[in-house]
């Protein structure tokens, strides 16, 4: 989509041999979250402990108990912990090798079935450390509620 490939495309051009673009500089001046449309999230990952990894901004979406309540809340108070297991691990991975990540996640989570591709964009901070990641999703099919029969997580 041309959100996520808009989005790649400028952080690569921002990124400076082995230095992600500065989060400030970025999200100010390519990309407000709060004017983009769709599924945007701003992690602070700026903590050592990845169980401190934080939501700072977060989307709105139609999704119960997914949206903007989870701001301000740490990834592993996710109300789905294996999908909280893996957004930590994927999250310090990006932080720790400093390059973007970018997948198709099909998901079964709290009675939803959905299908998306994430790219997660890692940012520093006043240092040379990285301390926000940009997540930016984009749904490849409508999402759908699972007969309460099929409910597993």
């Amino acid at each position: 989509d041309l959100l996520s490939w808009t989005l790649w495309n400028t952080w690569n051009q921002e990124h400076k041999g082995a230095q992600p673009p500065k989060a400030e500089a970025f999200l100010s001046k390519h990309f407000n979250p709060l004017d983009m449309k769709g599924e945007t999230t701003i992690i602070d990952v700026a903590d050592p402990d990845p169980q401190n990894f934080t939501i700072r901004f977060r989307h709105e979406t139609t999704y119960g108990r997914l949206g903007q309540e989870l701001v301000d809340r740490r990834i592993c108070d996710y109300p789905c912990q294996l999908h909280a297991r893996a957004a930590m691990t994927e999250y310090l991975i990006t932080r720790e090798t400093r390059q973007p990540i970018c997948h198709e996640i099909d998901q079964a989570m709290l009675g939803i079935s959905r299908r998306y591709r994430r790219i997660v964009l890692p940012l520093t901070g006043s240092g040379k450390s990285v301390t926000q990641l940009l997540v930016c999703s984009r749904s490849l099919r409508p999402a759908i509620e699972l007969p309460k029969t099929v409910r597993a997580i």
